[in-house]
């Protein structure tokens, strides 16, 4: 992989993509460049394109790439490729879900608002379960 390459943004997919996903983006993107009018740049895009369906339709090839994104990733703290001690991103509830339906929800700035009213559903939910549990 080429310095600074992220054949998921050269495809504009989610690194959570599926072969489906990605011939679909890879035929989708390709298409203004297939002309053929020999233009330099049109065809450094087509090889670019190439290289990333290439690399993400293989596992194998995927699987090496998604390696060596996490070791370029710069740390925050050092502790995990995404900057977050461990302990932080095993409770993280907007992390828990990870491409889901949901997903939308969970990003942006009402994402902590959402992992908070979640976690006062879920208490409220057993507070009554045990209260009707202790009472009879």
């Amino acid at each position: 992989m080429q310095e600074n390459e992220d054949f998921y943004k050269a495809l504009q997919l989610q690194p959570t993509a599926r072969p489906k996903a990605i011939r679909a983006a890879y035929r989708r993107l390709r298409r203004p460049y297939e002309s053929g009018d020999g233009d330099p740049d049109d065809a450094e895009a087509m090889e670019r394109l190439t290289r990333a369906f290439d690399t993400l339709i293989d596992p194998k090839k995927r699987a090496e790439h998604d390696r060596q994104r996490a070791d370029e990733r710069p740390s925050k703290t050092g502790s995990g490729a995404d900057g977050l001690p461990a302990q932080s991103r095993a409770v993280d509830p907007t992390r828990a879900v990870g491409g889901g339906v949901a997903s939308p929800l969970l990003e942006g700035p009402r994402s902590e608002l959402l992992a908070a009213v979640v976690v006062v559903v879920l208490l409220t939910v057993t507070g009554a379960v045990l209260f009707s549990i202790i009472s009879n």
